[in-house]
């Protein structure tokens, strides 16, 4: 897999699936044109875990008075720059995207650092962390595909370590609501277009 190249160690993961009635071609056709921010516009429970989740960034920006960011409109795997906060980090086409960050995201506000996927592999900055995800598609029965989501994370250093394993710990079940809500995503996707 390519996420094996990209990051063969890390501290904690996490791995979601599901079965597509569909072809491989289809399936991950469908995962690189799918619209990540649909999932918090289409599923209200996981629009609320976003929101939660931002309410820290937002208190920082008021308390420090600066201007908030944009939201994100639209996030397609098959658009990923290969600079910036999120970037594509490889692909093995047909069957694999793998796209990552780093920066500080479990504590107060998150701090993505513009990277590349030169400078993915070797970030090292203190108190940091390098997540890797990908979407992987493998052929599973006739006329069906296993659709796998899984995400790496893996600090720089201790006192990092710590902090995401804690912050793991809690929210796992609830990025594992947003992940599956990716998958049918894509499953819908797939099968309503057959």
């Amino acid at each position: 897999m390519v996420i094996d190249e990209v990051l063969p160690q890390f501290d904690v993961s996490r791995v979601d699936f599901v079965v597509v009635n569909g072809a491989p071609e289809d399936v991950y056709r469908a995962l690189l044109e799918y619209d990540l921010v649909d999932v918090t516009r289409d599923d209200r429970l996981i629009g609320a875990l976003f929101a939660l989740r931002g309410i820290p960034d937002r208190v920082m920006r008021v308390l420090r008075k600066r201007p908030g960011s944009a939201p994100m409109t639209s996030i397609r795997l098959g658009d990923l720059p290969s600079e910036g906060e999120w970037v594509q980090l490889g692909e093995d086409p047909g069957r694999e995207i793998v796209f990552g960050a780093a920066g500080r995201f479990w504590s107060g506000p998150i701090k993505w650092e513009r990277i590349t996927r030169e400078t993915f592999a070797s970030f090292e900055a203190p108190g940091s962390a390098r997540i890797a995800a990908n979407l992987a598609v493998h052929p599973y029965s006739s006329g069906r595909v296993l659709l796998t989501y899984e995400t790496r994370t893996a600090a720089t250093d201790d006192r990092a370590r710590r902090g995401i394993r804690r912050y793991w710990r809690l929210l796992s079940p609830f990025i594992g609501i947003v992940f599956r809500g990716v998958l049918h995503g894509v499953k819908q996707q797939v099968e309503t277009s057959r």
